[in-house]
């Protein structure tokens, strides 16, 4: 989709070879609007994917990282459970003020349990507090809007 809007946009500029405007510079502004679109109406363009829950394991990367314009929601299920709670989001200064040992090392934290806060560190990854005392195939449901 993104490459048929490319064409058209060069076409209307007059620059069809790409000379002066190319698909990349479409894409970027595409996405763009995307991030706008979503700060005006955070439900459109989303998905939702699966990510794999490590027991012990802090830092995890999202799905198709290079598509996520926000993350919308991350929710866990516990050992394998039907249903998914949802995590709280918090900056890494509300973690630092509230729970000082929750970056501790770099991808392991001291408490174990059942993770109830998450942050985003990067557009590609997200951290969770407490560490997941279990692993699951499925343990993490991230609900994100998605780029074009």
């Amino acid at each position: 989709m993104g490459s048929q809007i490319a064409r058209r946009v060069k076409r209307q500029f007059g620059d069809e070879s790409g000379v002066q405007v190319t698909n990349d510079d479409v894409i970027m502004w595409l996405n763009d609007a995307m991030r706008e679109a979503v700060i005006q109406n955070s439900g459109i363009n989303l998905k939702r994917k699966f990510v794999p829950s490590t027991a012990g394991e802090a830092f995890y990367s999202l799905p198709d990282p290079t598509n996520v314009a926000a993350v919308h929601s991350i929710q866990f299920r516990h050992m394998n459970d039907e249903a998914y709670e949802a995590l709280q989001f918090m900056t890494p200064a509300q973690l630092d003020e509230f729970f000082p040992d929750w970056h501790t090392g770099y991808s392991h934290n001291t408490q174990a349990g059942t993770p109830a806060f998450y942050a985003t560190d990067s557009s590609s990854k997200f951290k969770v507090y407490p560490v997941p005392d279990t692993t699951d195939g499925l343990g993490f449901s991230v609900l994100y809007n998605s780029f074009f």
